[in-house]
């Protein structure tokens, strides 16, 4: 009798469980935001095609402004005409690209298009790293035969696209558990396509929230940042500078001839990081940009609101400012103007 009841009360509680899950499933599906992003296998996540969303957001005074977000049906946020006599201008990026940080019609991207005869093509995700763009825009490369093309770098990319130092310095696990790395010539992902871990991340909005706030709590008593360099991870840091140098050169090579190659990054406040970065672009094939990144970090200096409530991406002004600088650079090399299309 004693055995039954025992029976009885914890089925009861596993059915409790999953009643629960399945609410709360019910509610983050039902109330919260839509995802920008989908999985995919080989990239991890890339821009869901087809999308369109309304959000608010706020930078760190306190004002909100709206952002109109959307992708057209290849994920990309802005697909110019790839016909016609005007120079291509093609974006790939990270989160300063792809998330939805301001409208598509205020992006940096879109600034330079309004300044410059030319088509504009941009797309990027949140959380890319360098192979993750040149496997993301490789089968576009011979529809859109761009005349520029502007990679936005981040100094997360040394560990976005390191398989040791994101393993040894990131909690982020939606990102180091789902994207590919370059390991030894060959595309590696660090979890098998049927891993727990990245099944519930595919069909579990609950899990991802919850998975979320684990790691929220994990940066406020951890974070990697704040520890002490090990050898390990200096000679990893070291690794992943020549490995990024070599898939920015990955993504020069895969260009058509003539394609004008400009690197920008988000943020040269940090004079080795901003040095490291240059050195990798020049070596890669890129002209690198720092002023674009510079004029930004300028009017935040002189207190002028620039960025997001996070502090880091840039918010309309912010894009306005670098889209401007971007556009008078690529005017100064006669892009958009004597270097038409026949």
């Amino acid at each position: 009798m004693l055995k039954q009841k025992i029976k009885d009360v914890l089925l009861g509680l596993l059915i409790a469980a999953v009643l629960m899950v399945l609410a709360g499933e019910a509610l983050i599906r039902l109330f919260g935001h839509e995802l920008v992003y989908e999985q995919d296998d080989l990239l991890g996540w890339r821009p869901r095609p087809g999308f369109t969303a309304h959000y608010e957001r706020r930078d760190p005074s306190g004002a909100s402004y709206a952002v109109d977000y959307s992708t057209d049906a290849r994920g990309f946020r802005m697909f110019g005409q790839t016909q016609g006599p005007r120079p291509r201008v093609l974006f790939l990026g990270d989160s300063f690209t792809g998330d939805p940080n301001t409208s598509n019609a205020d992006a940096y991207f879109a600034v330079v298009g309004q300044k410059l005869p030319v088509e504009v093509f941009a797309i990027g995700a949140g959380g890319y790293g360098t192979l993750q763009q040149a496997l993301l825009i490789q089968p576009w490369v011979e529809v859109i035969k761009p005349d520029v093309l502007v990679l936005q770098y981040c100094t997360n990319d040394l560990s976005d696209n390191s398989f040791a130092l994101e393993g040894r310095t990131s909690h982020v696990r939606n990102q180091k558990n789902l994207r590919p790395y370059w390991v030894d010539g060959a595309v590696v992902h660090r979890l098998p396509r049927y891993h727990p871990y990245v099944l519930l991340h595919r069909y579990s909005r609950l899990f991802r929230k919850i998975d979320i706030e684990v790691m929220m709590l994990q940066y406020r008593f951890d974070d990697p940042a704040r520890r002490a360099q090990t050898p390990a991870q200096m000679q990893a840091r070291a690794d992943a500078v020549v490995l990024t140098g070599q898939l920015m050169a990955r993504i020069a090579a895969s260009m058509p001839a003539g394609t004008r190659k400009l690197s920008i990054s988000c943020d040269t406040s940090d004079s080795q990081e901003a040095a490291s970065w240059q050195a990798m672009a020049r070596t890669a094939g890129f002209e690198p940009l720092p002023s674009v990144s510079g004029r930004v970090e300028q009017a935040d200096q002189r207190g002028e609101a620039v960025r997001t409530l996070d502090r880091t991406h840039w918010n309309r002004l912010g894009n306005r400012l670098a889209g401007e600088e971007l556009a008078r650079l690529i005017a100064e090399h006669q892009v958009g103007t004597a270097q038409a299309r026949p």
